[in-house]
């Protein structure tokens, strides 16, 4: 039995190697980024339509905002609150950047006089967008039925200018 014992102390001791007393918290829970968000500038393309330019720019806002929200809410999952905050500030900043950059992408749409059925589409586009980023937030999860909506809408106006 004794030979049995020291086998299994033996064993356990090359398998998990020889650390010291007391272990290194993993990095990947240290948080060590000043989450200062810096807002992606859209670079109009003028080969492409206006709708495009238009659905690509909504887009880029919300990947932009959805990714502090999401990024947020797997920190506010792990108990890191006073890291969650920092995300949380960061998507309030991305918030007020998506309303100015959306506004100027809805004058620059309506500028271009769209056909009607294209216009009724970003309408459309554009009311489904605000209400999936209506619902990021840091200490919720993401709303699919929101996201998957706002992503239909994109697709059929797209599919509608395509034709």
């Amino acid at each position: 039995m004794l030979k049995l014992w020291i086998g299994c102390i033996t064993t356990a001791v090359a398998i998990s190697g020889c650390s010291g007393p007391g272990t290194k918290t993993p990095d990947y829970l240290t948080v060590t980024r000043p989450n200062d968000l810096k807002p992606l500038t859209y670079k109009y393309e003028s080969g492409k339509s206006a709708a495009w330019n238009f659905q690509a720019r909504l887009g880029t806002l919300a990947f932009s905002c959805g990714l502090e929200a999401s990024s947020g809410y797997r920190i506010a999952r792990m108990g890191m609150n006073d890291q969650a905050a920092i995300y949380a500030k960061s998507l309030q900043d991305c918030f007020k950047h998506a309303a100015v950059d959306s506004d100027q992408a809805v004058e620059a749409f309506k500028q271009s006089n769209p056909p009607k059925n294209i216009f009724g589409l970003g309408k459309d586009l554009y009311a489904k967008w605000s209400a999936y980023m209506s619902t990021l937030g840091v200490y919720s999860p993401q709303n699919l039925d929101a996201k998957n909506s706002y992503e239909a809408a994109q697709s059929a106006l797209l599919a509608e200018e395509k034709f």
